[in-house]
């Protein structure tokens, strides 16, 4: 078990062989940590973001001794206008064939996203599920990293990307 301080999950990836640093909250993020997973295409930097959000709780309630972790990474391209539609409807074929997908798209700025929350009780992370997430994360991202850019920039359409899906899905472990 290690502790889900960010200071200490830093250290973690960085054992794990992902280079990792603490970024300190900002007017607009809050404190992360900052970790290079790779590059994907041999082009874009995939960059996972880390952090703990706060659960909702209302009013009155009692206070639930839990964390939430979210891992946020940003996919490095904008989706074109005239691909929005085809683009989300390929996120929820994908997040409805896996149990840890999370894609999403911000449409305000047209951009998407794979995030994953995680709950932690009492402060404290199984390093073999950490291990096991950052497994799983890899070959998602990596699996459709090509397809998802293909289909956002116009370069592929949903047809010939449910082809490559269904191949992927044969494929993925």
């Amino acid at each position: 078990m290690i502790s889900a301080d960010l200071e200490n999950l830093r250290d973690f990836f960085i054992k794990e062989g992902y280079p990792s640093e603490i970024q300190e909250a900002t007017e607009i993020n809050q404190k992360q940590v900052i970790t290079y997973v790779g590059k994907a295409l041999d082009t874009y930097d995939l960059i996972l973001r880390t952090s703990h959000i706060q659960p909702a709780i209302e009013e009155g309630s009692k206070e639930i001794p839990l964390k939430f972790l979210q891992f946020y990474l940003l996919l490095p391209f904008e989706v074109k206008e005239s691909c929005l539609f085809e683009t989300m409807r390929f996120i929820c074929s994908i997040n409805a064939s896996f149990d840890l997908a999370s894609f999403g798209l911000l449409e305000a700025g047209h951009l998407l996203y794979y995030r994953h929350v995680m709950m932690v009780s009492k402060n404290t992370l199984d390093e073999e599920s950490l291990r096991a997430f950052l497994g799983s994360f890899e070959v998602l991202v990596y699996s459709f990293f090509g397809p998802l850019e293909a289909i956002a920039t116009g370069k592929k359409s949903k047809e010939e990307l449910e082809k490559e899906v269904k191949e992927i899905l044969h494929s993925t472990p």
